[in-house]
């Protein structure tokens, strides 16, 4: 569907040119595929790996895909000149048709669970009875939902940090590009050498309360030095623990829950939760700072207790992990 998609844009790109209407369709679109094909890919993972896989291997998984955003970013920059921009959409499509050959591999290789049977039957619907059901779900949901509001403070920090520092513009993206360099070549280090030691020597529950350690120390740090190279120091340390530690630990979660769950309600807390966090995180903010006048200062004194929820069921998170493991012989 998606490769048929950017085909048909492709196309009307061609015929209608970069029309107001189509960079709105397109944006909308391309914010929907992030997150689809991102649950759909770890849905399929939590339902072909074991527990005891996943912990030793979705550090290396996740590092293909770190890999492939730098990658994703040097092609476009090499091929826009020479192909166009427009034509770009057909080679991201050649790619998706890269995807789904290696999936249908994948597939036929045997999966632990049964796709099509999971995959049979409710939509988004039975994916929110799902986690509303199940204390586990709705746990990790939870997380979720703390991790993006946590995460959009670090965001206004920055917002508001850096353009007063830096009032130039250049200087801006240059700090941001360097941000997303260093981020990136960390990220991949720590998947490839340290992902999954750290999982199978300290347990998933530790590891993803990795992010919110982390997110402590860095309020304590903008706290004494509100400085651009301490926003920027948090940033780059976030996402590289985000997408090392915290989110692969994250995904193993799910191979310990019922074929169905894997795909409706890890979709829906993918989708949902996840885009309901931003609502919240901009009501919660706007809130705060407009209606009540409170500084970047006073809120952070607001989002504190939430950092410690998080951690605290991130560390409740791993022990059921590990009961479910133990009561299905998988281990760590």
């Amino acid at each position: 569907i998606f490769i048929a998609n950017l085909i048909a844009f492709w196309v009307a790109l061609g015929v209608f040119g970069q029309t107001p209407l189509l960079a709105a369709l397109f944006y909308v679109w391309g914010s929907v595929f992030n997150l689809f094909v991102i649950s759909l890919f770890w849905s399929v993972m939590a339902d072909f790996w074991a527990n005891s896989q996943a912990t030793r291997l979705y550090g290396l998984i996740t590092a293909g895909g770190t890999v492939g955003a730098i990658a994703g970013g040097l092609i476009a920059d090499l091929l826009a000149r020479p192909l166009g921009a427009n034509n770009l959409l057909l080679v991201s499509a050649l790619f998706l048709v890269a995807a789904l050959f290696l999936a249908l591999r994948l597939s036929a290789g045997g999966a632990k669970g049964d796709l099509h049977r999971a995959a049979d039957g409710g939509g988004v619907l039975e994916g929110a009875l799902q986690v509303w059901r199940s204390p586990y779900l709705l746990l990790i949901a939870f997380v979720i939902l703390i991790a993006n509001i946590v995460s959009t403070y670090f965001y206004l920090e920055q917002s508001t940090i850096v353009p007063a520092a830096l009032p130039d513009q250049t200087a801006r993206v240059q700090l941001f590009a360097r941000m997303n360099y260093v981020s990136s070549v960390l990220q991949i280090i720590l998947q490839v050498a340290a992902t999954g030691r750290v999982m199978q020597r300290f347990g998933v529950g530790w590891t993803a309360a990795s992010l919110p350690l982390a997110a402590m120390l860095g309020f304590a740090a903008l706290a004494a030095w509100p400085t651009v190279a301490t926003i920027a120091a948090i940033i780059v340390a976030e996402r590289a623990i985000g997408f090392a530690f915290a989110s692969p630990a994250m995904r193993v979660l799910y191979t310990l829950v019922e074929p169905a769950e894997k795909y409706k309600a890890q979709n829906f807390i993918d989708t949902v939760v996840y885009r309901g966090g931003d609502a919240v995180s901009t009501f919660l903010f706007h809130g705060l700072s407009k209606t009540l006048g409170l500084g970047l200062g006073a809120i952070a004194v607001a989002v504190v207790p939430l950092v410690g929820a998080w951690l605290a069921l991130s560390l409740v998170l791993g022990r059921r992990h590990d009961q479910r493991a133990g009561a299905t012989g998988s281990g760590r």
